[in-house]
């Protein structure tokens, strides 16, 4: 399982850094969505986890398991299915987390 996340981590890193030459940059891995960039936001559910780096993060639909988000303004309004991980300057949850919360 830990090989799996390091995995992901390392092409969440390959994405993060392809987005500094464009807006927004996807990738997806079965039913788990990867997306980086100036502004991002989730308009349509995810099945399974959601990686989530940019300036400004906003979650308005479903996250089935884990959200792992980092920004400078992270917004969560939709409901997370298992544990919400979120590093941002400004945070704001206005919805409920079926798991753990770990926030920095």
């Amino acid at each position: 399982m830990n090989r799996n996340y390091a995995i992901v981590w390392l092409l969440f890193s390959a994405l993060s850094g392809a987005a500094l030459a464009d807006d927004t940059t996807r990738a997806s891995i079965g039913d788990s969505r990867l997306t980086a960039g100036d502004s991002v936001s989730i308009e349509e559910p995810v099945e399974g986890n959601a990686f989530v780096a940019a300036g400004r993060v906003t979650v308005r639909e479903r996250v089935e398991r884990n959200a792992f988000l980092t920004g400078g303004d992270v917004t969560v309004s939709a409901p997370v299915g298992r544990n919400l991980y979120v590093a941002g300057g400004d945070i704001r949850l206005d919805s409920t987390i079926g798991g753990k919360l770990r926030g920095a």
